[in-house]
């Protein structure tokens, strides 16, 4: 006859699942001899895991700062979709980084560097000088560097810095205001990358890898990236920290919706504009026209020629509400001005419309507009006219 702590072992022994280890190439896992459940497979599997893991060799942790070639340093052989080496050293033991080139091949542009000088192919005829000499910037900002300023902790990777920065430098547009109120400081970031890409580049690589702006440190709280804003990463990097040091009243932390919190915060006047298209562009002679009560269509018109001289640069203060991406949009009640966009070109028919080619969140936007419609879109027009690059 089975005693009660009988019984009891036996029912132990059936609800326990008998298990073994064995070594599958190295590792130790669990396994399970008889037919389980999901959930016990579940189970099974996340232990069997995490033994796994714990046998991976820890890997050495790379240096906050510049590789430096030392006799112990080994060789990076890392390599890109294209498969051109990343970081390595050449058959002289001399340091080479070629991650810019690596996404240069990838856009199209066989490109070499012998000794540090740069060689352009004839796939790079789409490329201006300015924008070789700012991959060149950025090729030289980033040799040997493997990590962000730690204020920016490990948000934005030195590759994904590379890739994003080099998709600004062959198409500036791609700098989006997303979802926040910063079109004032866009369009001026803009017209940076734009005209003065090498400028450009070197504020961008100045943040990302000394934390700083002009000099001044980057505080921790405009490093605190919000995915709610929709500004890609390497965009957020300027913007956020530019627009915070130039508030008076308010901090700017990246606030974005249509709200007044983040209007506030954001609100940026013609005049701040125009002081920044002095200051950061180096332009002359600039100006501010407000368009309220007056002929719109004849002063766009007035500034057709000049355009297209290459170094008048113009900026709109106009109401969003009326470019086509937002006509289906509710408006408010009464028609403001709400936006900032950046005029290219500007091409008038035979019945006054108006074919306007424009900057404004991301993306080059044709319009077309009536003198009826021009007056209740533009508000404002600031002009500069930039150096001589």
């Amino acid at each position: 006859m089975k005693t009660s702590i009988d019984k009891t072992a036996g029912r132990g022994h059936h609800l326990s699942l008998p298990k073994r280890q064995h070594d599958t190439r190295g590792t130790r896992s669990i396994r399970d001899n008889r037919p389980a459940t999901r959930y016990q497979r579940q189970l099974q599997e996340t232990m069997n895991s995490h033994v796994a893991a714990k046998t991976i060799p820890p890997q050495q942790k790379a240096s906050k700062h510049a590789l430096h070639r030392t006799p112990t340093l080994q060789p990076i052989t890392t390599t890109t979709s294209s498969e051109a080496p990343v970081q390595c050293y050449n058959d002289s033991n001399e340091f080479e980084d070629n991650r810019v080139i690596g996404h240069l091949r990838e856009m199209g542009v066989v490109h070499r560097k012998e000794s540090g000088a740069h060689e352009w192919s004839q796939e790079a005829d789409r490329l201006n000088e300015q924008q070789k000499r700012a991959i060149e910037t950025l090729d030289s900002s980033v040799f040997g560097k493997t990590d962000a300023h730690e204020v920016w902790g490990e948000r934005l990777s030195v590759s994904v810095f590379i890739k994003e920065a080099m998709e600004r430098i062959e198409k500036p547009e791609r700098i989006n205001q997303s979802e926040t109120q910063t079109c004032g400081v866009v369009v001026v970031n803009y017209l940076m990358a734009m005209h003065q890409p090498v400028k450009y580049i070197e504020n961008m690589a100045e943040l990302y890898f000394e934390g700083t702006l002009d000099g001044k440190p980057v505080k921790e709280r405009q490093t605190v990236f919000k995915r709610s804003s929709g500004l890609s990463l390497f965009d957020w990097l300027h913007i956020v920290p530019f627009r915070h040091q130039e508030n008076k009243l308010f901090s700017y932390h990246g606030e974005s919706g249509n709200n007044w919190n983040a209007w506030m915060r954001a609100f940026t006047t013609p005049i701040f504009v125009k002081k920044w298209m002095k200051r950061e562009l180096g332009a002359t002679d600039t100006k501010i026209r407000y368009t309220i009560g007056t002929n719109v269509s004849e002063k766009l018109i007035a500034l057709k020629d000049r355009l297209e001289n290459g170094r008048t640069v113009v900026v709109l203060l106009v109401n969003s509400f009326l470019l086509p991406d937002h006509e289906g949009e509710s408006k408010p009640f009464f028609n403001r001005p709400n936006h900032y966009v950046v005029l290219h070109s500007i091409e008038p028919d035979e019945n006054g419309t108006l074919t306007m080619q424009v900057y404004t969140w991301g993306k080059l936007e044709l319009i077309r507009m009536d003198k009826r419609k021009l007056r209740k879109f533009v508000w404002g027009i600031i002009e500069g006219t930039l150096p001589e690059a």
